[in-house]
Parts: structure tokens; sequence; C-alpha cells
């Protein structure tokens, strides 16, 4: 793991849980000076920050996955709808990775989580700047 990846493992400021399986949630937050709702995303690991590199790490022994792996996605990457043989826990580090999953929508950022069922149809997509994440697998 890089200095960058630590650093970015240690930064965060979210919480919630999705009722997708992602381990994401989103609220509305009305500015009072712009008047218009603002969708914000938030990471889920019981409190009040995003998952940092060390929790994720022990998140995967504790549940049963192998070692994760880095991937990099450019912008506008598109993986239509599919399913894994195995089940899949996402850690963003850079990015915006997007799952489709259930009808729903997660748009998930540095420090957010998500686990995809082995077996369950969803597809991925990157935003505008792509996404780099870590995958585990068991």
């Amino acid at each position: 793991m890089t200095k960058k990846v630590a650093a970015l493992a240690a930064r965060g400021n979210r919480d919630g849980a999705s009722p997708s399986g992602c381990a994401v949630t989103f609220r509305v937050d009305r500015p009072a000076a712009r008047g218009k709702a603002r969708l914000l995303a938030s990471a889920y690991k019981g409190g009040e920050r995003a998952m940092t590199l060390e929790e994720y790490q022990a998140d995967l022994a504790a549940k049963g996955y192998g070692p994760a792996a880095e991937k990099h996605w450019e912008a506008g990457t598109h993986n239509p709808d599919h399913t894994h043989d195995k089940d899949l826990y996402v850690w963003v580090l850079e990015g915006t990775f997007i799952l489709e999953m259930d009808g729903r929508r997660d748009d998930l950022g540095p420090g957010q989580t998500c686990e995809v069922p082995g077996g369950h149809l969803h597809a991925e997509r990157t935003g505008p700047e792509g996404a780099r994440f870590l995958v585990a697998t068991r």
C-alpha cells in the first residue's frame, strides 16, 4: 500500500447504512442560503467517520475475505448488469465508484465501502474522475 493510500484511508467524516446492502446511505441537507436540497453520501463504520484502511483490513479478516487487490478504473467505465461467483467487498480510495443494485444507485467516495453478495445482479460505473478502490472476495 502506498503512503497516499494510507493517507486517504485516514480521511473521512461519514456514517450510515444502506438498505441495498451497500455500506452507504443518503440524507438530504437543505442549505438555508440556497433553499435547494443537496444529496450527501455517507459511509458506514458505526460512527461519525469513514472506514480506515486498518478497519477495512480487520473487517475483511473478520468476515472471511481474502486479501484485497487495488484496482483503477478510468473515468466513464461502465460494467453493465452482471453477477460474480464470489462475494465482493469494495473500499474506495479515490474518485467515485457507482454501484447499481436492487433498483438503487449508490455513489461511493473515498473511505466508503460496499459488499455485493455472490450471484447478485448489479452494475458498476465510475464518476467523471474515475475510481481507485480495493476489492476482496470470499
